[in-house]
């Protein structure tokens, strides 16, 4: 496990590229390398659309663009934008610099046309931790939704077809008929379905909140390693769905990762005030 053993104050936002001045070029070292599959069972690939955890930031890009240029429907829209995580690193006499690495990826789908209407409108966000561990995905959020109701599909087919991939029984919570929650929880290579489970004792905590405050939140209890939650919401009946969104989390690798960047950064601000004679930086 890593320890962050100096503290610097670290302030982070997560920016479009076209909003953001240039960051301090920065010489990245990476300070730690978790294997992809980490936590899974033999032969479970976690991953949405063939995007899987712990993928490079240049592997997922090429995943990504590949779907998106799968859609060729005229009059269908698509985008694609790359997020920067950017921080403001302190210096000496109230001065700051700014370090960021590409922190997201956002794509949107706007299908049009029918019957292509039938694959449903999308968005798709991925999470990355930064080049001091691999830049790799921690996190990916997908949403699925059907403007016309006969292209609506069914919960139980999903649900079925979620099990059969990832070869485990999905822990359910259904809400009055107005949204079932489907959760795949995995620890330490085994799948879990806690008999005492709620909607809050596995949550994807990557997809929520990467502050370094909210790090000992992550997993807290060591058995929420890697976990996929599904949200179907109401459509034209009980068992039909609008609108669904997974939720796929690397908790345990996103509670590394994160820790190990996090050391990284309050390493290289020591090393630049020692540089610099305790000087601001030279911008």
């Amino acid at each position: 496990m890593y320890r962050i053993t100096r503290t610097v104050a670290l302030a982070a936002v997560l920016l479009s590229s076209a909003s953001l001045g240039k960051a301090q070029d920065i010489q990245w070292k990476q300070t730690i390398n978790l294997p992809k599959g980490l936590n899974m069972p033999q032969g479970v690939s976690a991953d949405i659309l063939g995007i899987q955890l712990g993928d490079t930031y240049e592997e997922a890009k090429t995943k990504a663009m590949a779907y998106l240029n799968e859609v060729q429907v005229p009059g269908s829209n698509k985008s694609f934008a790359e997020q920067r995580r950017v921080f403001q690193l302190p210096l000496a006499g109230g001065n700051t610099i700014q370090m960021g690495y590409v922190g997201g990826i956002r794509m949107e789908l706007h299908r049009r046309g029918t019957p292509i209407v039938a694959q449903g409108d999308e968005s798709i966000t991925l999470v990355f931790s930064a080049p001091s561990s691999g830049h790799q995905v921690i996190g990916i959020k997908r949403v699925l939704y059907w403007d016309l109701q006969q292209y609506q599909g069914r919960v139980s087919e999903f649900i079925t077809a979620l099990e059969a991939k990832f070869k485990s029984r999905a822990w359910k919570n259904i809400d009055g008929g107005r949204v079932t929650l489907a959760r795949f929880q995995f620890n330490n290579g085994h799948a879990l379905t806690p008999s005492n489970a709620t909607v809050i004792s596995c949550i994807p905590h990557v997809l929520y909140s990467l502050n370094q405050d909210k790090l000992k939140g992550f997993n807290p209890d060591g058995a929420c390693d890697v976990v996929l939650e599904v949200t179907f919401n109401r459509g034209i009946s009980n068992d039909h769905t609008a609108q669904i969104t997974f939720s796929l989390s690397d908790n345990e690798r996103g509670k590394q990762n994160l820790t190990a960047d996090y050391a990284f950064f309050s390493d290289y601000i020591q090393g630049l005030r020692q540089r610099t004679g305790g000087a601001p930086a030279k911008l």
